[in-house]
């Protein structure tokens, strides 16, 4: 009986840290949510744009895709000006 209390217990005492845990993540996302902001310091926009093969090794044999193409897209607001810089 000791052994089953002593689980019960344990349970309850999980239950409530994740439940407290959750409240306590949740209210503080939700508090900041409107200070952070999408665009860093110098306000462009910045993408990886990543490409991959289909992996095709030999006919019949099928492999992981691996990334061939590495490109950084920037994007300045202000001036309505795109870049692209490729990584190879």
């Amino acid at each position: 009986m000791a052994r089953r209390k002593k689980a019960l217990l344990l349970a309850i005492f999980f239950i409530v840290m994740t439940v407290a845990s959750v409240r306590f993540f949740g209210y503080t996302t939700l508090r900041t949510r409107g200070d952070a902001s999408v665009l860093p310091a110098d306000g462009k926009l910045y993408v990886l744009l990543v490409g991959e093969d289909d992996g095709i090794v030999a006919p019949g044999k099928r492999a992981r895709g691996r990334s061939d193409t590495l490109m950084v897209a920037s994007f300045d607001p202000k001036t309505s000006e795109i870049s692209l810089l490729s990584i190879p």
